[in-house]
């Protein structure tokens, strides 16, 4: 099984008009659609962790294509997605695209596992 490490950037960014107030922004380089912010570096890296994960998981439930984790020389961080979703993600890479198209009921169990996810309702009211 393949390991899904991803490199993740944290940048600190003040908050306006405030000289001693600030925040963390966190992105994934390969996966466009995970990026959070928090508080502190800790806590931005563990909700970038959840948004990484939820959009692996979105990716596979639409079929669009998972990037191969690459390693960036300018990262501090990384981050690895569950080894369930790892797993899962592997089995889809290997199928190839025409596979996935031709077979509508291709990880159709996963797919509404992911699909019944309780947090993702949570995710969608922010």
């Amino acid at each position: 099984m393949k390991r899904f490490t991803y490199s993740v950037g944290i940048a600190r960014q003040a908050v306006a008009g405030s000289n001693t107030r600030s925040f963390y922004v966190g992105s994934c380089m390969d996966v466009w659609e995970a990026i959070t912010i928090g508080a502190t570096v800790p806590e931005a890296l563990h909700d970038l962790a959840r948004e990484l994960e939820f959009a692996i998981a979105k990716r596979i439930v639409y079929g669009h294509e998972i990037p191969v984790p690459r390693r960036y020389e300018s990262s501090q961080h990384t981050v690895t997605i569950p080894e369930s979703l790892a797993r899962l993600a592997s089995k889809y890479l290997r199928a190839t695209k025409g596979q996935r198209l031709r077979k509508k009921s291709f990880l159709e169990s996963e797919r509404r596992v992911l699909r019944d996810d309780p947090g993702d309702s949570a995710r969608r009211s922010r």
